[in-house]
């Protein structure tokens, strides 16, 4: 029902009160209420953003980097392309400088 048929029937009186009532309360669906963050979401929001974010990138890159070293120098000890107590060498001094660079 429109709205001009509606307020043509109160005028002429031809709407009961039960029927207006059903009327008014009847409410259109609305939008679903958003949730305001609260103050320590907020906070940890930015921890997370501003400081964890990029130091958990930076620890990732750090272990991947230390992980393809050890892979390779492991590898060429076991092919035999390098020697054991070089690999050890090697191992040593690129994992004293990588550790050593960490903070």
């Amino acid at each position: 029902m429109d709205i001009q048929a509606v307020k043509q029937k109160i005028i002429n009186g031809e709407m009961s009160d039960d029927e207006l009532a059903k009327l008014l309360i009847h409410k259109a669906p609305s939008q679903p209420r958003r949730e305001k963050p609260t103050f320590l979401n907020t906070i940890l929001k930015g921890f997370v953003d501003g400081y964890a974010e990029p130091h958990l990138w930076r620890i990732i890159l750090e272990i991947s980097l230390i992980f393809v070293v050890v892979l390779a120098v492991v590898l060429l000890a076991y092919s035999g392309i390098i020697d054991s107590t070089i690999a050890v060498v090697l191992l040593a001094f690129v994992l004293g400088f990588i550790f050593g660079k960490m903070k």
